[in-house]
């Protein structure tokens, strides 16, 4: 067997493993390249010298399925190097081969597939800038919904402390004329009772200038024990006792209250 009919059998076994996976990808973008370089060397091989205007048939038939194209096509060329050394029939593919990247038609190719890939890549960015718009608007819903709740919540507690407050104060009402001065100064302390401090002034527990400061939760020199006992309640004591008088030391959490025979005599603060 001469070395060109060798070339032809090789060329016509790459268009039968072609074959296998053309079916594949009939509508992938290369067959259309594909397609038109064949119908580019339709035109092109009867402009070159030297005999190559034998018969392609997918020349005569452009609607051939791929598979049988790109077997003939590689036939076709198979049969180039028939009767030719190497050098001959690598010389025809290799113009072949320049003429058709600089060709016009090419050109076009690439620029459509750049179309469709820039299309393409458009698709993708305003898909995921949707994704985005949809994941953000999702979690601005949750996050409404959250604080929604949140507030709810805090409108349930509010409520629940007003129903507390009303029904603490309907109760401290009810039998204000019956409680002791401990009790009305708690009940004052803990919801600031208007039947609370109604009864205490009404009882006159305390002189006028030590009802304004308890009133209004405070305490100050010269103020009496009761008084400061009522304003903030019992704590923590240290007590010192002598033949003459005695001195206590009343520990609030910022706040040291001494005391002389039952009068606040000194305060001492700490940060």
């Amino acid at each position: 067997m001469d070395r060109g009919r060798c070339y032809g059998l090789i060329w016509a076994a790459l268009g039968l493993a072609a074959l296998g996976t053309a079916a594949a990808a009939e509508r992938e973008p290369w067959e259309a390249e594909r397609r038109a370089q064949m119908h580019f060397l339709c035109e092109w091989r009867s402009n070159v010298p030297g005999g190559l205007s034998f018969n392609a048939p997918f020349c005569d038939d452009p609607d051939m399925p791929i598979g049988k194209a790109l077997i003939a096509y590689d036939a076709w060329w198979g049969h180039v190097f028939e009767g030719r050394d190497l050098d001959a029939g690598n010389s025809y593919r290799q113009r072949f081969k320049e003429e058709w990247a600089d060709s016009e038609t090419l050109k076009q190719l690439r620029a459509l597939e750049s179309e469709r890939n820039q299309a393409q890549l458009k698709e993708q960015k305003d898909r995921q800038e949707r994704l985005n718009k949809e994941a953000l608007a999702k979690v601005v819903a949750e996050r409404e919904q959250r604080e929604q709740a949140e507030r709810d919540e805090a409108r349930e507690r509010a409520a629940a402390t007003k129903r507390r407050a009303i029904a603490l104060e309907a109760n401290v009402a009810s039998r204000a004329g019956q409680m002791t001065e401990t009790q009305l100064c708690a009940a004052w302390r803990s919801s600031s009772s208007p039947a609370a401090r109604a009864e205490i002034a009404k009882r006159a527990l305390f002189t006028e200038a030590e009802r304004a400061l308890l009133f209004n939760h405070q305490i100050a020199i010269g103020m009496s024990e009761r008084g400061l006992l009522c304003a903030w309640g019992d704590t923590h004591v240290n007590s010192t006792i002598t033949a003459s008088r005695t001195d206590r030391q009343y520990i609030y959490p910022s706040t040291w209250v001494y005391v002389e025979n039952g009068v606040i005599t000194s305060l001492q603060t700490s940060r």
